[in-house]
């Protein structure tokens, strides 16, 4: 009964435990609901996102900096915090985006209240010198040694299996004369 469940091990939203099955060593209760415990992030808490975004080629790269420094003004002011930025740089599209075959390309990572971030959103989207985005949630880094997980004593080590060693028959010579016995007697058989 005092198992604790990483987050790898959580039960699919459709199992459904009961409480006393889903309690850590402190006995504190976490309430399985659609995959998540009650204690993950509600709506309004903060999340990590990511916004990639297309400038209009028009504009300058100098210009493509201010809008870039803009827009992590406008994401300061909803209660964000940048984490991380690439300011924008001309860029050949692969296909063309609202008939425009270039574009200047950013990318911001930031720290933000979930219930601000659909204003951003919608702040974007009326911006006409955006030619496209994409604001995106990002998950927590749940990387978890799968050695650790399959092997309690510890990692697994490798072991390494020599090749089979196979004989090499040199070739023989064949002669000349023997050849053409042959190729007369397939010859003459058809």
């Amino acid at each position: 009964m005092d198992e604790i469940l990483s987050t790898t091990e959580r039960p699919s939203p459709e199992v459904k435990l009961p409480l006393s099955s889903v309690t850590s060593p402190q006995r504190d209760v976490f309430e399985i609901s659609g995959g998540r415990d009650s204690t993950s992030e509600s709506t309004s808490g903060t999340g990590a996102y990511e916004l990639a975004f297309h400038l209009r080629p028009e504009l300058e790269e100098a210009e493509g900096k201010a809008k870039a420094l803009a827009l992590e003004e406008s994401i300061s002011k909803i209660g964000g915090s940048i984490s991380a930025s690439r300011e924008p740089k001309k860029q050949h599209l692969s296909y063309p985006l609202n008939h425009q075959h270039y574009s200047l390309f950013g990318v911001i990572n930031f720290q933000a209240p979930a219930d601000k971030v659909g204003e951003l959103g919608a702040q974007l989207k009326l911006d006409p010198t955006f030619l496209r985005f994409l604001l995106i949630k990002q998950e927590e880094n749940k990387r978890v040694l799968r050695s650790a997980n399959l092997h309690p004593g510890g990692a697994r080590q490798r072991t390494k299996v020599a090749a089979p060693v196979t004989e090499v028959k040199p070739k023989e010579e064949v002669q000349p004369e023997v050849m053409e016995k042959q190729l007369e007697e397939v010859i003459g058989n058809i």
